[in-house]
């Protein structure tokens, strides 16, 4: 089904540094885990695999993207290395009331981490990828990164299913997250169909062709959403 389209988002104001653009940080806590989610004719055939760093190429294109993106947007892109705790809570980061609602707020416990980060970096704001928890409509879970596949007797599609949001934190830690107006969207998560890929079989590698198609696919969805995160910046004028 096609997503609504999404409700406007107010910016996130950025009060610009002295002499020079606003500096912004790039946080990637996305992670290297690639999730096959198979979905059968029956629940026997349904399975998950799990490649464990089979999307590495596809986290440093979101560290790249949203450099880039910054850039051309005329701010200061800072990349950060992700403290321990941040990168070992991932799963939470949000508030667990607020996971997929509008009205995202961080993790109260690791607000302090974020906002030592800020200050020890001289932030004006966060622009963070997070990987989200998602499932399929028979409760089918991953995280991050995945590639969905359906068989049907003879019907068969093959979906990325990038399961990330991005987000701009303020220096009051206000989280302004991008929506997902634009792809395909199950349950609030973006994908994007593969035609012409078959389903990997069960804990078998993708093949160069899908490997190559599911990059693509996920790359389109993730610079769309990096995109509508970089759109939330609005930078006051100086003074």
């Amino acid at each position: 089904m096609t997503a609504p389209p999404a409700a406007a988002v107010p910016a996130a104001p950025v009060a610009m540094a002295s002499g020079g653009r606003p500096r912004i940080g790039v946080l990637n806590l996305t992670e290297t885990v690639l999730t096959h989610v198979h979905i059968g004719t029956t629940a026997f055939a349904n399975f998950i695999s799990i490649y464990p760093h089979d999307a590495a190429p596809l986290q440093q294109f979101v560290s790249a993207q949203m450099r880039q993106e910054l850039e051309q947007a005329g701010f200061a892109a800072v990349e950060l290395t992700p403290p321990i705790q941040l990168r070992d809570r991932v799963q939470d980061f949000f508030a667990p009331v607020e996971l997929f609602k509008r009205d995202l707020a961080v993790n109260s416990e690791l607000q302090g981490e974020l906002a030592a980060l800020m200050r020890a970096q001289q932030l004006d704001t966060l622009l963070v990828a997070v990987p989200l928890l998602g499932w399929d409509e028979i409760n089918q879970r991953y995280r991050g990164f995945a590639i969905h596949s359906r068989s049907l007797l003879a019907f068969s599609r093959v979906s990325a299913w990038p399961s990330v949001r991005i987000c701009v934190i303020d220096q009051n830690l206000k989280v302004h997250a991008a929506s997902y107006g634009f792809f395909q969207s199950v349950e609030g998560l973006s994908f994007l169909p593969m035609p012409d890929a078959e389903p990997p079989a069960k804990d078998a590698p993708l093949d160069e062709a899908s490997s190559q198609a599911w990059l693509k696919a996920s790359r389109q969805v993730l610079s769309r959403l990096i995109h509508d995160g970089v759109a939330l910046l609005k930078p006051l004028p100086p003074g």
